[in-house]
């Protein structure tokens, strides 16, 4: 399988600029300990100020300067680890759980797990978006606003209880998928003969299921960072992101009293999003247009990676070779790897 992803154009795009942006971030913590450097406002021959940020991509390459007349470049760049690696975390911590607890229900208890996974279906309509948002709101944004700039919790700490909130949010309903689709397999007829041969439970998962739910579990896997980026795109536009986001007053803020924008602690490109949003209805719709694109692209490159996968692994349904018969010279068809069930959707689209 990993021969074949590799041949893919569209898998390598999407890696690439997934990986690519991840060491970057991570090389600049190390280095330069994540500092931002400050744009001088402009002046003339004669000593006075002519502008001051923010700045367009032309007056300060290669993406400028926001209000707060930061490098929105080293912005993004430092910002990446917190949206890319998260949303790897979350996604995996996410497949990890719902896939043990699935998995073991289904093996060991599936009238419970009937039982108890049941209600949960229609979670899959709800808007999970609104959810997260009345759960986070407190703790990420309005918490900050009422003390003056001051959280009850840490940053690690605010931001580890984001983690475990987009974590578990979605659990019961990757826990039914997971669920449902090891009860198909269980329903197969090499599956039957196992448990009649006097298979174990666990005999029966190592040897028979785990070469198909492998491939299944990867899917959703890449199907859940694709999930994971849109939450939290969506949470970014309602000020909620990463860490946190508090009111600050801009370096250029006129008016008595001075206006407050909101400032994102971690710089996660979906927080990004509602930062910036403000700049849409000026004279610099470019610097929004900056956090969307990147998410955007991101989302596309996960986009990318979980179709290749998808078409290498429903491929092995029609991966049959043709063998000689030893005796007769008949021809021979026979499966080189587990077919895979075209029922199970790897991209099915929860509520967000």
């Amino acid at each position: 399988m990993v021969k074949l992803l590799l041949k893919k154009p569209l898998f390598w795009c999407g890696f690439l600029f997934i990986l690519l942006w991840l060491i970057g971030s991570f090389t600049y913590m190390i280095v330069w300990h994540n500092y931002i450097p400050i744009v001088d406002m402009k002046m003339n021959s004669a000593g006075q100020y002519i502008s001051a940020p923010p700045y367009s991509p032309m007056e300060f390459p290669p993406l400028g300067a926001d209000d707060f007349s930061r490098n929105i470049f080293i912005v993004v760049l430092i910002g990446a680890k917190f949206t890319l690696g998260f949303a790897i975390l979350i996604a995996l911590m996410r497949i990890i759980l719902s896939g043990v607890i699935g998995i073991t229900f289904r093996l060991y208890l599936p009238k419970i797990g009937r039982t108890l996974l049941a209600p949960f279906e229609s979670l899959s309509y709800f808007p999970i978006a609104l959810l997260a948002y009345l759960i986070l709101h407190w703790v990420l944004f309005q918490d900050g606003v009422i003390h003056n700039g001051h959280f009850t919790y840490g940053f690690w700490t605010r931001t580890w209880i984001d983690v475990a909130v987009l974590t578990l949010i979605s659990i019961p309903t990757t826990t039914q998928t997971l669920f449902n689709e090891t009860d198909t397999l269980l329903q197969r007829e090499f599956i039957e003969s196992a448990k009649v041969l006097g298979g174990s439970r666990f005999h029966i998962f190592k040897v028979h299921l785990k070469p198909f739910l492998s491939p299944r579990l990867f899917l959703v896997f890449v199907r859940e960072i694709v999930q994971v980026l849109l939450l939290m795109a969506h949470l970014g536009v309602f000020n909620i992101g990463i860490g946190g986001i508090l009111m600050k007053q801009s370096l250029f803020s006129t008016g008595v009293p001075a206006k407050m924008y909101p400032y994102s602690l971690s710089n996660d490109w979906a927080g990004l999003i509602g930062i910036y949003w403000h700049f849409l209805w000026t004279s610099y719709p470019y610097i929004a247009f900056i956090p969307i694109i990147l998410v955007t692209l991101a989302i596309l490159s996960a986009k990318g990676i979980l179709v290749s996968i998808q078409s290498i692994v429903e491929g092995d349904r029609f991966n049959q070779t043709p063998k000689k018969g030893k005796k007769s010279g008949e021809r021979i068809v026979t499966s080189a790897k587990p077919s895979v069930s075209l029922s199970f959707d790897p991209i099915r689209k929860t509520g967000s």
